[in-house]
């Protein structure tokens, strides 16, 4: 199969070839390692060398941002570049101004397996030479936490993204023409010429031809998706290693299994008074000023707990930065019952199951097929999900659960939270 880079012009056309039909996936995944190998055995002079030693399909998996909240600014003639290839494990990060802050930087955010655990890093260039930062670098850590996180926007909008509509440049008037300007000007480009077009499936590369569903040409959901469910393994992580949900596991459980929705007034009482106590409203204003704009009860609780749990006001296993935190979750998805807390809930559940005959009746995984078609009806998304094998990088990543199953535990939880809560 052909594979071409930056074509001029916008053909709204998708190829004859048959997406039902493909399996093999245009991406490949990278790791920190292999890029900090390609700097010392290459030795490339700065950002723009560096690219074309990439792996092809990791360049053909990404997404442009046009207005960056980041310390790498962009515009819509230069945009900055996210690379995350197939399963986002590993993203690459830079703009392409000369003028502005960050050129002569590439950013990386790696999540590892192995630890659960997302590390932040640069590779600096300066006069030919290339220094690779340690983990975690101060800079990036005002943004990203303390424990670091990745940051992204709910679906189907992401505001100063190209695409930022259901991941379509055509849908925003402000985006039309710098779309087309971008897209004229980039194979002339040295830095953007580096990044794959694959005009063979989407003339809009990377992203969707007209009202097009499958998610192999929808960078902007798909990397929600891939970067909530490995932040789902993150914050799962972080919960189970606390200290206050090893003396309060019931009371965790039942919150992440909407077991407080209804009916539950007492318990959300005693976790606002625990809030309270560890959390003093004279000590931490801020805090209290962004918990009064989160109108739910359940949404004000799950407020409450994450701070409880990571025992800081400023940590999060929420998408957003620490100082932005809302009653909005990030939400891979539009639809309930699958935002970001729902995703740690089925890690969390998984974690315990097994050794609590009591709970284990109502634990079912779910594939991320099964979790649609509970909403969707069944067979609805297959044909979405299924082409070139995106699916299964969901699958890799993420772990879901029957949640109507999985609230037959609610009255056990209930039983043992008045021991917990006392």
């Amino acid at each position: 199969m052909k594979v071409r880079s930056w074509c001029i012009g916008l053909a709204l056309i998708l190829s004859a070839k048959t997406l039902a039909d493909s399996s093999t996936s245009p991406f490949v995944d990278f790791t920190f390692e292999d890029v900090a190998a390609l700097v010392q055995n290459h030795h490339p002079a700065d950002v723009t060398d560096l690219l074309p030693l990439l792996p092809e399909g990791f360049r053909t998996g990404y997404t442009l941002v046009y207005q960056s909240q980041s310390i790498q600014p962009a515009t819509l003639s230069h945009p900055r570049a996210l690379l995350f290839g197939r399963t986002g494990k590993m993203i690459l990060a830079f703009n392409g101004d000369p003028s502005l802050p960050g050129y002569n930087r590439a950013e990386i955010l790696q999540f590892r397996d192995e630890t659960q655990e997302f590390e932040l890093r640069t590779i600096t260039f300066n006069a030919g030479s290339a220094v690779v930062s340690e983990k975690n670098p101060t800079q990036c850590l005002a943004c990203h936490g303390a424990q670091p996180h990745p940051l992204w926007q709910t679906y189907p909008t992401w505001a100063g993204v190209f695409g930022s509509n259901h991941d379509d440049p055509g849908r925003v008037t402000a985006e039309q023409q710098g779309w087309s300007d971008f897209t004229a000007n980039a194979p002339a480009d040295p830095r953007y010429k580096s990044l794959v077009r694959r005009t063979d499936l989407s003339a809009n590369w990377p992203y969707r031809p007209l009202d097009a569903p499958e998610h192999v040409y929808r960078p902007n959901t798909r990397l929600g998706r891939l970067l909530g469910g490995m932040q789902a393994q993150n914050g799962a992580r972080q919960i189970l290693s606390s200290s206050f949900y090893r003396s309060h596991p019931a009371s965790v459980l039942f919150h992440f299994l909407r077991c407080d929705s209804t009916g539950s007034e007492s318990y959300l009482a005693k976790i606002a008074a625990l809030f309270q106590s560890r959390f003093p409203k004279t000590q931490y204003p801020k805090l209290y000023a962004s918990l009064g704009a989160i109108l739910m009860p359940h949404d004000q609780a799950t407020f409450e707990l994450e701070k409880l749990i990571l025992d800081s006001d400023q940590s999060t296993w929420d998408l957003q930065r620490v100082d932005e935190s809302t009653g909005s979750r990030f939400a891979p998805d539009s639809y309930p019952g699958d935002d970001i807390d729902d995703l740690v809930a089925a890690r969390i559940y998984g974690a315990v199951e097994s050794s609590d005959p009591a709970l284990q009746p109502f634990y079912e995984r779910w594939t991320v097929l099964q979790n649609y078609d509970f909403v969707n009806g069944a067979g609805s998304t297959t044909q979405n999900l299924a082409p070139y094998g995106v699916q299964d990088d969901y699958d890799a990543v993420n772990v879901y659960i029957n949640r109507a199953r999985a609230s037959g535990a609610c009255p056990t939880l209930a039983a043992r939270i008045d021991q917990e809560l006392r």
